[in-house]
């Protein structure tokens, strides 16, 4: 009975103090909680909710056109989904995927011989971000998007 008596005790005085015999401090109201993240200094900026309406203005010629936007690391991922909002807002088809190989800096377009979609395509995306973006033929078409949007790093 000895061996019962001094845990129980114990438990009783435990749950006395948690009952209400222990003081409580909670702040009244909580003003501001920042974090702070660390970015890559090659993280392509946000396109912002007046870019995507531009772009998705801009992409309305090639309505029906099927685009595959390449985003080769997570400091484009933002971009990549940006430009794939602004091409279903226009009517575009369009996919997000990754590169088979890691890319370099900046931004292109990849079409067909002779595609000028490519060319308009590329007009579009330098317009918005500011960037200068590349026209390479190429072929795409096998792939079943016969434009392409690649993405590397922000310089």
């Amino acid at each position: 009975m000895k061996q019962h008596l001094i845990p129980g005790a114990i438990a009783a005085a435990v749950s006395a103090a948690i009952a209400g015999g222990v003081a409580h401090y909670a702040p009244v109201k909580v003003e501001h909680v920042q974090h702070s993240i660390m970015t890559s200094k090659h993280a392509w900026p946000d396109l912002t909710d007046v870019q995507k309406a531009d772009l998705a203005a801009r992409f309305g010629p090639l309505a029906g056109a099927r685009i595959l936007i390449l985003s080769a690391d997570a400091a484009s991922t933002d971009l990549a989904q940006d430009i794939d909002d602004a091409a279903e807002a226009a009517g575009v088809d369009s996919a997000l995927d990754r590169p088979m190989l890691p890319l370099g800096y900046g931004i292109g377009v990849q079409a067909e011989e002779g595609d000028g979609n490519g060319d308009a395509l590329a007009v579009a995306l330098a317009a918005v971000t500011g960037a200068k973006v590349g026209v390479i033929r190429a072929k795409t078409s096998a792939s079943g998007y016969p434009l392409w949007i690649v993405i590397g790093k922000h310089k």
